[in-house]
């Protein structure tokens, strides 16, 4: 790989609070820290200076609450005009912080590149004359921020603030959660379908018991996809009747089974979602699996949207096709689908945010073992603000076969404790009475 070496001399202001005492030729003392950032000089490479000038001045836009920051126009004009380098003396820089400058804290300073490591020397003045010189230095791919990052807490007096992320959090006792906010996420209330949950088409999803554990959710992705998708359908359009399913078997070749294609998702009822908050999600999970292809349990987040359009359902209660629907006059699709935005407002959400916790096991892992699967999400920082809802949905595909599901749980990290989650992630699941898993 090329070594590309940049050197970074910048005159930092250390205190942002100070102004003048007197009033300047053409400015009253400013009521608040004012900090002018010139355009770095680099002989090099004019364009890295400009750069790291503009990254500095965003970064005190941010993190300096009650700061000024001189946009990057009249600074690159300012550069020019007085030939600011790092060579400029300090007094005459005290002395243009009134006028030209009009600011109470001024950096400046010269940039030189030779490689991927960047050396920045940061000198501080300001109105009040305090004053002093700092260096930080990074080699990594992402030297460029992390410079600018490190002369903004030099200037700030500040480390900066990062959000919550994966690996912050120690894997908390589930006894510290509190109550799930997912209802029945161990399957054990309804039969043949669980409570809080998507109904089951006997012959893709079903529930079945388990030794230790109660009912767990069965998935079977080991089925002809075509076969399956017309039992959905007739399910769908209420021709047939989810307790005498059909004898489905697998398809000639793999790829032609549900695993193959869209695999088999089972999704929960609707959720509040608290944006700006961190969740931690449970599963247990026993099935096939491999390097790259595993089970999950997705978490997805929606939005109410305007009701522009009419789903399989709706047409289907309504007794229309999408063509007879689109043959109708507009006034008339209109109120049809502002009366079902009223009856069902969720089929008219959006999904605007999406994670997955990886039901992925061990190298070597036995397929038939249950193997207890915890994280935290969003990955980083908190949800989202437009999110105003969550699902969880039960997805298994490829590898073709059974997969079993149990404790799929969802907590908020800041949920008063109560009770921990059932079950045990090492209990064996045996056989159903049909010789099937």
């Amino acid at each position: 790989m090329r070594l590309r070496i940049i050197l970074v001399t910048v005159h930092l202001a250390a205190v942002l609070a100070g102004g003048a005492d007197t009033a300047a030729p053409t400015r009253a003392a400013p009521p608040r820290a004012i900090v002018a950032v010139f355009d770095f000089a680099c002989p090099a490479d004019g364009d890295l200076g400009a750069d790291l000038a503009r990254r500095l001045r965003r970064r005190l836009t941010e993190r300096a609450e009650g700061t000024e920051v001189i946009d990057s126009l009249t600074m690159q004009s300012l550069t020019q005009r007085l030939a600011v380098t790092a060579a400029t003396d300090a007094d005459r820089i005290r002395s243009w912080l009134d006028e030209p400058i009009a600011a109470t804290t001024a950096v400046w300073g010269d940039v030189a590149a030779d490689g991927e490591a960047i050396r920045l020397e940061v000198l501080v003045l300001d109105a009040s004359g305090a004053f002093w010189r700092r260096t930080f230095t990074d080699s990594t791919a992402r030297a460029r921020p992390v410079v600018v990052r490190q002369a903004a807490e030099a200037i700030l007096d500040r480390p900066a603030w990062v959000p919550p992320q994966v690996g912050d959090e120690a894997r908390p006792d589930p006894r510290t959660l509190g109550k799930p906010l997912n209802p029945n996420g161990s399957f054990d209330a309804g039969r043949p379908h669980p409570d809080g949950w998507d109904p089951m088409d006997g012959a893709a999803t079903r529930l079945i018991d388990c030794d230790g554990r109660g009912q767990v959710l069965r998935i079977n992705t080991h089925l002809d996809r075509d076969a399956w998708r017309a039992w959905r359908h007739a399910l769908d359009r209420g021709e047939a009747d989810a307790a005498d399913p059909p004898a489905i078997g697998p398809a000639a070749s793999p790829y032609r089974n549900v695993a193959g294609l869209e695999g088999v998702h089972v999704a929960g009822d609707w959720i509040e979602a608290r944006p700006g908050s961190r969740y931690w999600l449970t599963a247990d999970a026993q099935g096939p699996a491999d390097a790259g292809h595993f089970p999950r349990i997705f978490v997805k987040g929606y939005a109410d949207t305007p009701a522009d359009a009419l789903g399989a359902a709706a047409l289907h209660e309504l007794g229309l096709t999408a063509e007879t629907f689109a043959a109708l006059e507009e006034p008339r699709r209109r109120e049809l689908i502002a009366a079902d935005a009223r009856l069902h407002p969720e089929r008219h959400r959006r999904e605007v945010y999406r994670w997955y916790l990886a039901c992925r096991p061990e190298a070597g892992a036995d397929p038939a073992a249950w193997r207890r699967h915890d994280g935290p999400f969003p990955p980083r920082g908190g949800l989202p603000a437009n999110v105003r809802y969550l699902r969880l949905e039960v997805y298994a595909s490829w590898p073709p076969g059974v997969y079993l599901f149990d404790n799929v749980h969802l907590y908020r990290m800041d949920s008063a404790p109560t009770a921990p989650a059932s079950g045990t992630p090492s209990s064996p699941c045996p056989a159903t009475t049909d010789g099937r898993r």
